[in-house]
């Protein structure tokens, strides 16, 4: 565990950190969306997959990009976010569930705006009745300082794993809970970053938010807490209201 956590830190004096509440730099490799961990986060309801309410979670995200198309450069990434039951002992401390999410886009950069136009595919690579996967087109804005960040993103699902009364978990679309835009705000102010991450669909009256505090430990890694509620922190359970809370380390925010 120890050498897990001095991994991550290490790769945060590797990869830059771009478009993020803090500094970056000209390298090829850079961190994408957060990476952070979490080695105790609590989850109510227990979910349907888990045997015990506590776990271990933790995200890496990364991108590069390649080449430049006219006045946008062309980008691939991969995030994965999983939920480890470490402290489920009696069952060998299993990995609940694994998202996996690559994506591709190309970005037209402004002074201190950027919109991407893409596609990724998020799933966990489970078999029925445990499978979810879905794919979607994107349409991602941004603004960004050192002490703001603001991001709206609007999708459109193309195509997604079969649903109906035949399978038992899947009743219903991804889209009914996750809806087609997510909002994503961050500002720096008294030594903190306040963040928070939200998601609605209106027509059925389901969503997410996601709330964090962070204290810097140095200029590429911070400390805090994370407050999440609603429908779809993981993939398996994208038709389940969980309240979660827990506190970790965070990169890249």
């Amino acid at each position: 565990m120890k050498l897990f956590v001095l991994l991550l830190i290490f790769s945060a004096q590797v990869f830059s950190q771009e478009e993020s509440l803090g500094q970056s730099s000209n390298f090829d490799f850079k961190m994408h969306k957060e990476n952070y961990l979490f080695p105790l986060m609590r989850i109510s309801p227990l979910p349907r997959e888990a045997q015990d309410k506590s776990e271990f979670k933790y995200q890496f995200s990364l991108k590069y990009t390649p080449f430049k198309i006219g006045n946008g450069e062309f980008s691939i990434a991969y995030t994965q976010k999983s939920f480890w039951q470490v402290y489920d002992s009696a069952n060998s401390r299993p990995f609940r569930e694994t998202n996996y999410n690559p994506e591709g886009f190309i970005r037209y950069r402004f002074s201190k705006s950027s919109l991407d136009f893409g596609y990724e595919h998020e799933s966990n690579g489970q078999e029925d009745p445990a499978s979810r996967s879905w794919d979607r087109f994107f349409i991602r804005w941004g603004t960004f300082s050192s002490v703001f960040k603001l991001v709206f993103k609007y999708w459109v699902i193309f195509d997604e794993d079969l649903i109906g009364p035949q399978y038992p978990e899947r009743t219903r679309s991804i889209q009914d809970f996750y809806g087609n835009y997510d909002i994503d705000i961050g500002f720096y102010a008294f030594g903190t970053i306040f963040k928070s991450y939200g998601r609605y669909n209106f027509s059925d009256d389901n969503g997410f938010v996601e709330i964090k505090s962070l204290w810097p430990i140095n200029k590429h890694v911070l400390w805090g807490f994370t407050y999440t509620k609603g429908y779809g922190d993981s993939l398996r359970s994208y038709n389940i209201n969980h309240e979660t809370y827990g506190f970790g380390i965070v990169m890249n925010p």
